[in-house]
């Protein structure tokens, strides 16, 4: 599962200095309610058949 971290804590994810616990605080369970769910054709669910004009 990726891990999705908020704008605002962009700063902390990519400061090498920062603590690890600091860090580790980051990732948490993102809020659901900010997703877009979209269906895509499928050549777009696979990696072998994306071309350039498909985005």
């Amino acid at each position: 599962m990726p891990v999705i971290v908020r704008p605002e804590d962009y700063d902390v994810w990519l400061d090498p200095k920062r603590d690890m616990e600091e860090v580790i605080a980051l990732m948490r369970p993102y809020d659901g309610d900010n997703f877009a769910v979209r269906a895509v054709a499928p050549p777009m669910s696979r990696y072998d058949t994306l071309q350039p004009s498909m985005f």
